[in-house]
């Protein structure tokens, strides 16, 4: 026993700087698995336009941000059967309203897709307008199974 406590006294400052970085490796494993980007996307309906023979698709989307990052999405790729369609980035005005009162306009709302890149703070979501161009076919294959949300790096 006497040795054991002689062996620490001497070797005191190295003991120590082994737990530490011991502890400081176990912090930096926790914090690789835990900030990870999580990012869910919910397609909550959809409306298919045909404008000038090409298939206008107007989603409802619902972006979910699981991590504690702030994750700004800059593109949104639908694949399906390995083609991609891209989201397009621009806002579209999608649809208008006026709210009358005895043939005189009161209220004009324009409802417009959303503009790129969507913030997410972290743990929130945000609920936004999209819109594509994509083949006919794509609307029998929409069950949110088959979409896919790719992050580029």
């Amino acid at each position: 026993m006497k040795e054991l406590l002689e062996f620490i006294k001497n070797h005191y400052s190295t003991i120590l700087s082994i737990f530490v970085f011991i502890i400081s490796l176990i912090n930096l494993i926790y914090l690789l698995l835990t900030n990870k980007k999580k990012l869910k996307m919910n397609i909550a309906n959809f409306t298919i336009v045909d404008v000038n023979s090409k298939h206008f698709y107007m989603l409802n989307v619902e972006l979910i941000n699981k991590s504690r990052l702030h994750i700004s999405v800059n593109e949104i790729i639908i694949e399906n059967n390995k083609e991609q369609y891209r989201i397009i980035k621009s806002p579209r005005m999608l649809a208008e309203k006026d709210r009358k009162r005895n043939n005189e306009i009161i209220n004009h709302q324009e409802i417009h897709s959303a503009k790129f890149p969507i913030n997410i703070a972290s743990l929130s979501s945000e609920q936004k307008f999209v819109v594509m161009y994509g083949p006919e076919n794509l609307a029998m294959v929409v069950p949110k199974s088959l979409l896919t949300l790719i992050e580029e790096k």
